[in-house]
């Protein structure tokens, strides 16, 4: 009997044994698959966000472009901007784009004409390679694309304005309050429009570093630059030498009498503005114009023509193009300016070939503090820039004005019979000049104070008075009536009021 109790706790302590290991492995099983289940129920990643038409209208602080392919709008974080259409933001945001570059990042037009505008938004491109941080705006078809925002900066990155060359109405436009240029290895604005109008920058122009290397690319196409200020530092490029076609950049200095700001005026005071002929042809090759305002160059800024040795089209500075109605002023140094249309390519550090300048509608004015003689230079007026001289005026009197601080005209000037020149202090003759035979060959001359200087001897002027055959307005700067201290005698009077 005690056997048999003996055999049977024996049986129930390996039933409970075998029974107790199948309901752990149960609980084990039922566990797993729960965890497989909840597992399974996990949300997917999210997936990337852009830039686009409607996250456009609710942006607000800060927005970063960043190209990752986990940024999904969360913290302000996307991977790249696309925008079309018409779209408006009013609120303050700021969008720094660092990657993707202009495959990725970019406004263009899609069926119709495209128009972004944030009254309060800023753009910057930074925090990345140049070609990485980079924003494409891209009119095509028969429609413009047009980004209108209150500041747009261009630091370590490159903006491109493009536009469907088979379109003239497909402008590429970036329109901002100011645009900054910082700088940065290959940072570019570049223009390639099939026209000038069809790339339009347009704000005011700051430029807040003296090292800046931002460059104003026209070497694929044409553009406007339409702005004011003052930049330290500015480089500007046109043409490549590349196409037989002629490359124009405008710079549209004219102000807006509805605003306070004076957008009449902007001062580049360090830089270089270089202009490459193309390889083929007699014409220019690259044009660079300014229409409307003043331009003011600073003694450091370079102005360089044909800078390929191939280019045999001559790069032209053109004052106004002759179109403008108010005209356009060029201010510079005259050694700036003999640099430019003198071939010196002998200095192989700084070539400047026969460039050209075209005053036939505008204003020249030499800031030098001492004295300019004017017939260091060559002028023609025969309707077509000519490598290495000063194109003026032609049909209308005085629709070219040369003025300066202190000016000289030693001898008779060919092909200036429709120029103005005003200075503070002029000189008129020389010590070998025979004024009763010759005049100065200008259509007017005004001035504060005048220095005649002629040959006196028999053979000259044989001891006679200076004859002066041009007019001459003396003026004070209070714009006061003054007697005329000057005796003058021979076919033409100086007048005594400003």
């Amino acid at each position: 009997m005690k056997q048999t109790n003996n055999a049977l706790k024996f049986l129930l302590a390996q039933y409970r044994a075998i029974f107790k290991n199948a309901y752990v492995k149960g609980l084990a099983a039922v566990a797993l698959t729960a965890g497989l289940a909840v597992g399974a129920a996990q949300p997917a990643a999210a997936a990337a966000a852009n830039v686009d038409n409607t996250a456009w209208p609710n942006l607000s602080g800060a927005i970063t472009v960043d190209g990752d392919s986990s940024s999904d709008g969360t913290n302000g974080k996307y991977q790249y901007i696309q925008l079309s259409g018409t779209l408006t933001n009013n609120n303050d945001f700021t969008i720094t784009i660092s990657s993707g570059g202009t495959t990725n990042n970019y406004i263009k037009t899609d069926s119709a004409a495209t128009s972004i505008t944030a009254s309060n938004g800023n753009i910057i491109l930074s925090g990345g390679t140049a070609a990485n941080a980079a924003l494409l705006i891209s009119g095509s078809g028969a429609s413009g694309a047009k980004l209108d925002i209150s500041t747009f900066t261009v630091g370590q990155g490159q903006l491109t304005l493009q536009n469907n060359a088979a379109s003239a109405t497909a402008a590429a436009h970036l329109k901002a309050n100011t645009i900054t240029l910082t700088g940065g290895t290959d940072s570019k604005v570049i223009f390639s429009g099939s026209g000038a109008s069809n790339a339009v920058l347009e704000g005011q122009l700051v430029s807040t570093n003296a090292e800046n290397t931002t460059l104003l690319d026209f070497s694929t196409g044409n553009g406007t630059l339409k702005t004011w200020g003052t930049a330290e530092h500015l480089d500007i490029t046109v043409g490549s030498g590349a196409s037989s076609a002629t490359i124009t950049a405008v710079l549209d200095l004219t102000d807006n009498a509805d605003t306070a700001a004076d957008e009449g005026k902007l001062t580049i005071q360090n830089g270089t503005i270089k202009l490459v002929g193309h390889a083929t042809g007699a014409d220019s090759g690259a044009d660079f114009v300014i229409s409307g305002g003043t331009l003011e160059l600073g003694e450091n800024v370079i102005l360089t023509a044909n800078e390929t040795t191939a280019a045999s089209g001559t790069g032209t500075i053109k004052v106004a193009n002759g179109t403008s109605a108010d005209g356009a002023t060029l201010m510079l140094r005259s050694a700036t300016l003999k640099e430019f249309l003198t071939d010196t390519t002998a200095n192989t550090d700084n070539k400047h070939d026969d460039g050209a300048l075209s005053v036939t509608k505008g204003t020249l004015t030499f800031t030098d503090t001492g004295n300019v003689t004017l017939n260091d230079f060559t002028f023609q007026s025969g309707g077509t820039a000519v490598a290495g001289q000063i194109e003026v005026a032609s049909s209308n009197a005085g629709d070219t004005v040369i003025t300066g601080k202190e000016l000289t005209i030693n001898n008779t000037l060919a092909n200036t019979s429709k120029v103005n020149v005003e200075a503070s202090k002029l000189t008129l003759g020389s010590e070998t000049f025979k004024s009763s035979a010759n005049s100065f060959g200008v259509n007017a001359l005004k001035a504060e104070s005048v220095t005649f200087l002629h040959d006196a001897s028999a053979s000259g002027d044989s001891g006679n008075a200076f004859t002066l055959k041009d007019d001459l307005t003396l003026y004070k700067s209070a714009l006061t009536e003054i007697d005329n201290p000057y005796y003058v005698s021979g076919d033409k009077t100086a007048n005594k009021w400003a």
